[in-house]
C-alpha cells in the first residue's frame, strides 16, 4: 500500500470515473460502501473519499490496481490527510446509519418484522416508498401484481433491472431521483404478490440505483440493483422453466443466487501478482478481466 504516491492527477481520474459511472455503479464495481462522514467536495460534487482514495491508488499504480476497502482505513488520518495535502477540501459529518447493514438479501420481511427491527411506529410505512427517520435510506415496496382496490402502478422486475412508477402526484419523486446526490441508498422489497409470502412479506432485493426516468403523474423510473445475485449454472438448468411464461422466468433468476465470499480481495491479489494483465492472454483491460481458481472454489 503507498498512499503517499497517490498524486493529484490520480485523483482527477478516479473522480472522473466516478462521474462516468455515477455513485452507486462506482461503489459496487470497486467494493465500497457508501461514505458516512467523510466527503471530498470538487466543483459542487460530493465523492465518498474512502472510494476515490482506493480508485485513485489505480491511476497512480497501475500495476497494483485500487486499494481495497479492506486494506486501508478512510477517515481523518489517511483519506482526509492526504487529500486535503493534494489541495483538495473535505468535508465531515456525523455519522448517519444505513438500515442495509441490519438486513440480509434475499430474506423475507414483513412490515411487522421491519417495524420491530428498526422501531418504527411511522404508519407511512405501509406506503409504497418509505424513508426511516434518522436513517440515509430510502425503501421501496414493490407488489407487481396488485390487488383491484389498489392503485394499478406498472411495475415489473426483469433480472437486476426494476421497471417502477411513482405515486400520481409525485410528492417523492426527488427520493428515487435525487438519492444518490444526497447520499441516501435506495433499498428494494419485492414480492410478485401480496399472497406469495407468509404475513404479506417482502423480499429484500438490495440497493438499487436510479438510472432514468420517463413522464411524470406518475413517473415511470428504471431502476438497478447495483449488486446483482449471481446465477450458478448448473442449479438453473435443473429448474423447470417455460418460456411461454414471463413469471417463470423472473422465479429463476431470483431463486438460485450463490454469494462468492472474498472474490473482491482475490482478484486484487490477481492484478497485482500480474501486473494488472491476464495470465494467459496478457490482456490489460481491468473491465474485462475475470479471476478464476485453478482448484474449483
Amino acid at each position: 500500500m503507498a498512499i503517499s504516491d497517490i498524486d493529484r492527477s490520480a485523483v482527477l481520474s478516479a473522480i472522473e470515473e466516478y462521474d462516468r459511472l455515477g455513485e452507486a455503479l462506482f461503489l459496487s464495481t470497486y467494493g465500497f460502501r457508501q461514505s458516512r462522514s467523510y466527503w471530498l467536495l470538487y466543483e459542487g460534487q460530493r465523492y465518498a473519499s474512502k472510494a476515490l482514495l482506493g480508485v485513485a491508488h489505480r491511476f497512480a499504480m497501475p500495476s497494483l490496481g485500487i486499494l481495497a476497502a479492506s486494506a486501508f482505513s478512510g477517515g481523518e488520518s489517511t483519506a482526509q490527510r492526504k487529500f486535503e495535502e493534494l489541495g483538495f477540501t473535505v468535508e465531515t459529518q456525523p455519522e448517519v446509519p444505513k438500515t442495509s447493514d441490519r438486513l440480509e438479501a434475499g430474506k423475507v420481511y414483513t412490515r411487522v418484522d421491519l417495524r420491530g427491527l428498526f422501531g418504527i411506529g411511522d404508519a407511512t410505512l405501509n406506503n409504497g416508498i418509505f424513508r426511516p427517520k434518522g436513517m440515509d435510506s430510502i425503501w421501496l415496496f414493490i407488489t407487481e401484481e396488485k390487488t383491484s382496490d389498489r392503485t394499478h402502478y406498472r411495475d415489473r422486475l426483469m433480472g437486476d433491472t426494476l421497471f417502477t412508477q411513482g405515486q400520481t402526484a409525485g410528492r417523492t419523486d426527488h427520493l428515487i431521483l435525487e438519492h444518490e446526490k444526497q447520499g441516501l441508498e435506495l433499498l428494494v422489497f419485492f414480492r410478485r404478490s401480496r399472497h406469495e409470502h407468509p404475513g404479506a412479506g417482502f423480499r429484500y432485493l438490495g440497493p438499487f440505483c436510479y438510472v432514468e426516468h420517463t413522464g411524470s403523474h406518475p413517473t415511470d423510473f428504471v431502476l438497478r440493483n447495483v449488486q446483482p445475485p449471481v446465477l450458478l449454472g448448473t442449479q438453473a438448468d435443473e429448474l423447470p422453466f417455460n418460456p411461454a411464461s414471463v413469471k417463470d422466468a423472473r422465479q429463476r433468476v431470483m431463486r438460485v443466487i450463490a454469494e462468492r465470499r472474498g472474490q473482491r480481495v482475490f482478484r486484487d491479489r490477481l492484478r497485482r501478482a500480474y501486473d494488472g494483465k491476464c495470465a494467459l492472454t496478457g490482456c490489460g483491460v481491468l473491465d474485462v478481466l475475470e479471476a478464476a481458481h485453478i482448484t474449483p472454489y
